[in-house]
């Protein structure tokens, strides 16, 4: 046993080592797994590299490049000062060589991550030529490459210009310019978490996601060495001691109650009363159509993928035929299409809309089209103002004994808030309507036929589903909580979306309360129930069709849906599912079970809407390459992400479109045009459909980009 004796008492020693210097080893590694290994972490890189030609944000990628150089800089100095310590480093002294080089490695490694995520990003977004895309990352990482370089010759030239520092017994040894430098930098830190709690919308606008995550991890490296310091020298054990503070205060510091209006919940009628009221002034209107079509959405999750793969495909049936909203009664949605369905019925509420704000120039340009109003809401990077609230002041928020710092669901829903009050316009000024209640929607206009909306979360006291509609869904739904009826409150567009897109980790578990108070449930993306919006579309065909019975309508289905291909040459098939694995088999197969449920679940809702009798289905796809522009799951899209959706759906086939996506484009097309001449006399007067402006941007844009 003495090998084993002397294997363990080197593995102390190497903890003994790195245990000062722990708090910058650990949010490196997370920041390694962050922008490489995560899908969030790339849509980031992707931010900061995909843009429009003609209006590149070459400021967002100076200051990436600043902050990368700040956390190498913090990274080296923390760990360089507390290995100076005896009382702290322990063993440092007997390695001086080691003590010597890791500060270096550390501020060096920051660099590497950020070259590496560049590199990745490189890879998954190649397309086979040296676009616009890879001229950035090249540039970045030569600028990388030259920052690295100063930085290693920044701290050799210091150290054989000054020579060595002493070692110091406690840290009353350290020199004051040393000392006032390291209480700069955590005061700085304290001021940022503040800034992060009073205002995340500004703080989001001012650090951009990638170069925010690079801030935090700075933050975190200069914070959590004080702290290691602190409790070392005092024998404390750092992360037991937080540990019991956040478990204790877990009971009494919760901030994430769902946001509600004030004022008594506005009135509604149940499912089946709402449905022949609509149908009711939908004949009125439209008397001679028979049968006459009444459309039902099934949109499933994805992040911001899904939400504007759904506000675009709903808009540019809109903007096609212009009746289509008329003859849609009810959008049942998860996740990011909950997202992209309540934008799209609020821009067909909101009356007052008459321009939107371009994201490139800000020059307001006046337009009527639901696509354009779309595309630039769903522009904003709404992931840093939830990293900025999620990383800062919502992590103080765990240790502290009482919930009152604003958590980052209200973050994320701001920003949504904020991005419709900035892009789109009315003729007085900027608009507002997003801020607005769900439910005074559709009181402020009885007489409209607007779409309901079914938007699906998850109960995680009973696991089924919690729908927030403009319906009063008890009892028409089976075993389904109606969320308004059990909060007793109206909630704002932006929240009523979000509670159906609460995915861990990123959005915290909202906390239902009633009115008076009362705890009485917790509500998480509906995604874990099952991830299409077809169960509940199944659900509300079955109570519509005993109706047809004596009136002349027909159902159509649509399906909106991502998929993943596999190309070769100019075919593709679909990408089939994960291959088994074999590492820790007994350990992870029953989470591994419990994850494939969830899209097994929407595959087979899927089944179950299309089996029922006299469904007319469409579905549009949104299809991804293996080996393409990578269409996210976070909260942002760069201007060539959102190119790739936009050139999938129209009036027509885009030219110079991949030869591999032309077919299900076509599709795509030929869904939307059948669709149309159901509803619209002038869409069935139309021979040779023509590109929306929004399909000819994409298209010149990717042409300039490939230039």
């Amino acid at each position: 046993m003495r090998w084993l004796q002397r294997l363990w008492n080197a593995i102390h020693e190497v903890y003994c080592f790195f245990k000062p210097v722990r708090f910058a080893v650990i949010p490196l590694a997370l920041l390694l797994f962050a922008l490489i290994a995560s899908a969030q972490g790339q849509d980031a890189i992707r931010f900061l590299v995909e843009t429009d030609p003609s209006c590149p944000r070459y400021g967002r990628m100076s200051i990436f490049l600043l902050m990368t150089s700040a956390l190498a800089l913090q990274a080296w100095y923390w760990s360089r000062q507390l290995l100076r310590i005896d009382l702290v480093a322990g063993t440092a002294a007997q390695h001086p060589t080691s003590e010597k080089w890791m500060p270096r490695l550390l501020g060096a490694s920051v660099f590497l991550i950020a070259i590496g995520a560049l590199a990745r990003a490189a890879y998954l977004g190649w397309s086979g030529s040296f676009d616009f895309t890879m001229r950035m990352i090249l540039g970045l990482v030569v600028a990388l490459v030259l920052l690295l370089v100063a930085f290693l010759v920044f701290v050799t030239v210091r150290r054989r210009m000054l020579g060595a520092s002493p070692r110091v017994a406690t840290r009353q040894g350290l020199s004051p310019v040393t000392i006032a430098i390291l209480r700069a930098t955590a005061f700085v830190g304290v001021a940022l978490v503040l800034w992060t709690a009073l205002s995340p919308l500004t703080y989001g606008s001012v650090f951009q996601s990638p170069s925010l995550l690079m801030l935090a991890v700075a933050l975190w490296v200069g914070i959590g060495s004080f702290l290691a310091y602190l409790f070392d020298s005092h024998h404390v054990p750092l992360a037991a001691t937080f540990l019991v503070l956040a478990v204790v205060f877990s009971g009494f510091n919760d901030n994430h109650a769902v946001r509600t209006l004030a004022g008594t919940l506005p009135p509604r009628q149940p499912l089946d009363k709402t449905f022949d009221a609509w149908y009711a002034r939908l004949a009125a209107k439209y008397p001679n159509e028979s049968p006459r079509p009444v459309f039902l959405v099934a949109t499933e999750g994805g992040g911001i993928r899904a939400a504007y793969w759904t506000a675009a495909v709903l808009t540019a049936i809109q903007d096609q035929a212009p009746e289509f909203s008329d003859h849609l009664f009810a959008i049942s949605s998860v996740s990011g299409g909950s997202l992209g369905s309540t934008v799209f019925t609020a821009l067909v509420a909101d009356n007052a809309r008459t321009g939107v704000v371009n994201e490139c120039t800000g020059v307001p340009e006046a337009t009527t089209s639901y696509r354009r109003a779309a595309q630039q809401m769903l522009s904003y990077d709404f992931l840093a103002p939830t990293l900025g609230s999620m990383l800062h002041a919502d992590f103080v928020q765990r240790f502290l004994p009482v919930g009152f710092i604003p958590d980052r669901a209200k973050a994320l829903e701001t920003g949504w808030e904020n991005s419709w009050r900035t892009r789109l316009r009315t003729a007085n000024g900027p608009d507002d309507f997003f801020s607005g209640g769900l439910l005074k929607m559709y009181a402020d206009r009885p007489d409209a036929l607007l779409p309901s909306l079914f938007l699906n979360s998850t109960s995680v006291k009973g696991g089924n589903r919690i729908i927030a509609s403009n319906c009063d869904v008890n009892g028409q739904i089976p075993a389904a909580v109606d969320l308004f009826a059990a909060l007793g409150q109206d909630m704002r567009l932006s929240t009523a979306a979000h509670n159906s897109a609460r995915f861990a980790y990123v959005s915290p578990a909202g906390t239902m309360h009633t009115s008076d108070g009362t705890l009485d449930d917790h509500v998480v993306d509906g995604g874990y129930f099952e991830n299409s919006g077809a169960a509940t579309a199944a659900d509300i065909i079955a109570l519509l069709q005993p109706k047809q019975e004596s009136s002349p309508f027909a159902i159509h289905l649509v399906l909106i849906k991502f998929q993943e291909v596999v190309r070769n040459g100019c075919t593709s098939t679909p990408v089939a599912g994960p291959a088994p694995q074999r590492f820790l088999n007994e350990a992870l197969s029953p989470l591994r079970a419990l994850v494939a449920t969830r899209g097994a679940r929407g595959d087979l809702a899927y089944a179950e809407a299309l089996r029922l009798p006299r469904v007319i289905p469409h579905q549009f796809l949104l299809t991804q390459e293996t080996k393409g522009i990578v269409l996210p799951l976070g909260w942002l899209l760069a201007q060539r992400t959102r190119n790739a959706i936009d050139l999938q759906v129209g009036p027509k086939v885009p030219p110079g479109l991949d030869c591999a996506l032309v077919p299900h484009v076509q599709q795509n097309v030929d869904q939307l045009q059948t669709i149309a001449r159901l509803v619209s006399p002038a869409a069935r007067a139309v021979a040779a459909p023509v590109l929306d402006p929004v399909q000819k941007d994409a298209a010149e844009s990717e042409r300039k980009a490939k230039q």
